[in-house]
């Protein structure tokens, strides 16, 4: 029997990982699928063989495949267990040939990746009198899921997941209410973890509304990753004891980004989810015609929505306005913004303030569009944006602010946690159980003096720190500052109210005092914080200034309502890079997939290296899509070396001259430290580091600590020259890494498996489908003779070693279209390229790689343009 071929054997295990998902309905993880898939379809040698990032290349086949059953349906993926759905269980059923069903894959992905790339470039324009028209580019897209699950479910007592599901029925709805509502889980878990606890008695209708319910608060929010929209309703799903999957055209909606839901959709999740189950149970406590009204008609929806009882958030009930009449309600879901905004342009449109704000600012919104013909924004617009919002000052370094926050420590002070005084009396502290007695307020000397007398027994260092904790309790936090403490996973927020005092305390506790009103409903989930703020709580200081993430805390008080004392930070959504335009797709010739795959793994991973032999075009590749990406100011570029080092890439001290000609040290920063430093002042813009020849410096010697927020950029940690502890570096996200690789390097080992991790890896090589052509295309588009694509071709046949392939860029040359620049280009860059790599080795690069041996070649082959060059010119 012949051996299968490498296609064969992929198909074939393609569909046995859906028969063993059918087998084992629990799920299974791919550590027990992988070896289940090679007892059905045993491994050959090219299996085992490795990709260009050292996967093996059997299980990279189907591993990659796994997304086309992911988009089609047919699994749900995320987590450690991949499980089968219905749909998936109808596709193994209805193609019984593994060809069929990988086509039919093939085909999912297909029709999933067109509803999305539609959803993207889709005009935003309507028809007249249609009321309010989308402002962003995929809002038409969530218009229409939202409306096919609110049809399907809300109004017919459906589901748009499954035909054969009652979700929205009025059952399905009391049950979820009994088991989530009812039944609050308070333990310290996150919420997934919780919720699963909650439904594990649930029927698989009532798992599927909550599913279904979050799919909806999920498609218009910009602040989440794609994958994390995704990610949590997929996880819901799965909690279903026969899971369905997501349709295709809500999954591809999710890419959209319309509003920033702030923090009530992260860190109060429970209440978004809370609230659509009440609107859900009021809808069914309405009669037959109740429903109708509040189905047609817009303002008896508003009534419905603002009529749910129980513990609703003002901005989950704004966005099932939206969501259900968007023609009428804007895509505002801050109720405080929808006032400035109302405050700010009713003059202008002739309505006088009513105390119906959602119809004051339908009509504001009406006029202006009528007015303009096109969709009013009052976000993206910075005109419109400014005459409402104003433009906030920034905090700087040193700066004074009528407000600050700091993180103390209360939960093992000595071991014990003493948070529970601080809420209960009123007060938070810093433990100085060796500092004396000392009349506040004291200036700096004194403090000083203090805490050398009493902690002189501490090493330098841990004297420095005391130092910074006690200066900062007695003489940075003044009254006004939020204070914030953390202790059971859990985060509680207050407000200092009083100035510093000395207390003589029995065990030393808490000597140093300050009076606080500790707010009752900050109590938070650490696990359902915010990341970039519980990478911040993380500080092992005892006191850490928490001011540069002063807006995620007062949004945490204003969404919980205990912070009406100022406006609501207008706290901006991640950064979104967007897909290339269609003009850039045609530019760089390696086709739209792979350039979508390399934007989507950029957004995603942050740090992407394309790798591949000299002359692919990495650098080119990667400066073109930077400034496709970015401003052309915030895209930088900086070029590796083996004598680089961390001093160089971040910050370190360095050689200045000094008042009187003397000659000191001074800090400096390098091109990483400052292109963070501008990302951290736009946090709304791209900012993009292009790192040339990556591999060629000792990685772990130039990023030393960075090496660490790589992988976790919502962690903090203390920077190898910073001199406060209670300041810790955090690497914005809006901060990506392009590296490129050259591969034919063998003076430099390859990247480390440490290195892998951090970093996405998408091949740039001559044999890879996206490249094949690349050449030909170009010289066709410049009205060149084709021959120099047939001779590379030609010539990379020839190379023993893959990785030593020479790439299309260095004929990518006008030059290259004639026969005296084509010899040219031969003799003076590719042949003393290659006979680099045959050093020492008995080989006549001429005779191998000269243009006479491959035109040789391509006329044996009956190539009508194999032109022997001119005689007496033996390298043509």
């Amino acid at each position: 029997m012949p051996e299968l071929t490498r296609t064969e054997r992929r198909n074939l295990r393609f569909r046995q990982l859906l028969i063993e998902l059918d087998r084992h309905p629990g799920g299974l993880s791919w550590a027990e699928l992988w070896p289940l898939l090679t007892a059905a379809v045993p491994e050959v040698n090219e299996d085992t063989e490795t990709t260009g990032t050292g996967a093996p290349k059997g299980e990279n086949d189907v591993r990659w495949q796994v997304t086309n059953m992911d988009k089609s349906g047919w699994v749900l993926t995320g987590g450690n267990l991949m499980r089968i759905t219905n749909q998936g269980r109808e596709a193994l059923a209805r193609f019984s040939s593994p060809n069929e069903l990988y086509a039919a894959g093939a085909r999912g992905y297909a029709e999933w990746l067109k509803l999305r790339d539609d959803a993207r470039t889709e005009p935003l324009e309507a028809p007249s009198g249609a009321g309010l028209l989308p402002t962003e580019a995929g809002e038409p897209a969530v218009r229409r899921a939202a409306a096919r699950i609110l049809t399907e479910g809300l109004r017919n007592g459906g589901s748009s997941f499954s035909a054969v599901h009652a979700s929205w029925s009025r059952d399905s709805v009391a049950e979820l209410y009994a088991a989530f509502v009812d039944q609050p889980d308070t333990g310290g878990d996150s919420f997934d973890v919780k919720l699963q606890r909650q439904l594990k008695d649930c029927s698989d209708d009532a798992i599927l509304l909550a599913a279904e319910i979050l799919a909806l608060q999920m498609l218009p929010l910009a602040d989440f990753k794609l994958d994390t929209k995704r990610g949590r309703v997929k996880r819901v799903l799965g909690f279903m004891a026969e899971p369905v999957a997501m349709p295709a055209d809500v999954n591809a909606a999710m890419d959209a980004a319309i509003f920033n839901g702030s923090l009530t959709f992260k860190t109060l999740i429970w209440r978004t989810l809370g609230t659509g189950i009440e609107v859900a149970s009021a809808w069914w406590r309405l009669d037959d015609a109740g429903r109708d009204r509040a189905w047609s008609d817009p303002w008896a929806w508003r009534d419905l929505v603002e009529s749910a009882q129980g513990d609703t958030i003002a901005s989950a009930r704004a966005e099932l306005r939206y969501l259900a009449h968007p023609e009428t309600f804007p895509a505002i879901i801050s109720v405080q913004h929808q006032k400035m905004i109302r405050d700010a342009f009713a003059k202008e449109a002739g309505v006088a303030p009513t105390a119906d704000l959602d119809h004051d600012l339908y009509e504001i919104t009406m006029v202006l569009q009528k007015r303009t013909g096109i969709h009013v924004d009052f976000y993206d617009d910075a005109e419109l944006h400014g005459r409402w919002a104003g433009k906030p000052t920034p905090i700087g370094p040193g700066e004074s602010s009528s407000r600050r926050a700091w993180l103390v420590r209360g939960s093992s002070v000595k071991g014990i946690d003493i948070t529970g005084s601080w809420a209960d009396q009123g007060f938070v502290s810093l433990a100085a159980s060796q500092l004396p007695p000392i009349s506040l307020p004291a200036d700096g000397t004194e403090i000083a003096q203090a805490v050398g007398d009493g902690y002189a027994h501490l090493s330098y260092a841990k004297r420095e720190e005391k130092l910074r904790d006690v200066t900062a309790f007695l003489q940075r936090m003044e009254p006004g500052h939020l204070v914030l403490t953390t202790s059971a996973g859990t985060l509680r927020i207050g407000e200092l109210t009083g100035q510093a005092t000395y207390v003589e305390s029995g065990q030393g506790l808490s000597n140093l005092r300050r009076s606080a009103k500790w707010l009752p409903e900050s109590v938070l989930d650490f696990a359902d914080l915010p990341s970039e703020l519980a990478g911040r709580l993380k500080s092992g200081s005892d006191v850490t200034d928490l001011t540069d993430v002063l807006s995620l805390i007062e949004s945490l008080l204003a969404e919980t309502g205990q912070d009406d004392s100022q406006p609501v930070p207008d706290v901006p959504a991640p950064v979104r890079l967007q897909p290339l335009s269609e003009e850039t797709v045609d530019d760089l010739l390696v086709g739209r997939p792979w350039l979508d795959e390399f934007v989507e793994l950029l957004a995603q991973q942050r740090q992407v290296i394309l790798f591949g032999p000299p002359g692919t075009g990495k650098t080119y590749l990667a400066q073109k899509v930077a400034e496709a990406l970015a401003p052309t100011e915030n895209v930088k570029l900086v070029q590796f070396h083996p004598a680089y080092s961390y001093e160089d890439f971040f910050e370190g001290y360095r050689p200045v001259q000094l008042d009187g000609g003397q000659v000191g040290f001074k800090l400096k920063a390098g091109p990483f430290r400052r292109i963070v430093e501008d990302a951290i002042e736009h946090p709304q813009q791209p900012f993009i580091l292009i790192i040339d020849e990556i591999n060629r410096a000792n990685l772990a010697k130039v990023f030393g600590e960075l090496y660490f927020l790589l992988e976790y950029r919502d962690a903090a940690i203390d920077l190898l020259y910073s001199d406060d502890s209670s300041k810790q570096f955090q690497l914005p996200k809006n901060v990506f890494i392009i590296g490129t690789m050259n591969t034919a390097d063998r003076s430099i080992a390859l990247v480390d498996a440490a290195m892998r991790r951090r970093f996405a890896f998408l091949s740039l090589h001559p044999d890879d489908v996206h490249m094949r052509g690349l050449l030909t295309v170009w010289l066709q588009r410049e009205e060149l003779p084709e021959e120099a694509a047939k001779l590379l071709t030609v010539l990379n046949e020839r190379i023993p070693d893959r990785e030593l392939a020479v790439g299309p860029s260095y004929l990518m040359n006008t030059a290259a279209g004639t026969p005296e620049g084509l010899q040219r280009i031969w003799r003076t860059q590719i042949l003393p390229l290659l006979a680099e790599y045959h050093v020492g080795e008995d080989l006549d690069v001429e005779g191998r790689y000269g243009l006479m041996a491959l035109r040789k070649v391509l006329a044996s082959r009956g190539a009508p343009d194999a032109v022997l060059g001119e005689a007496g010119d033996p390298s043509r």
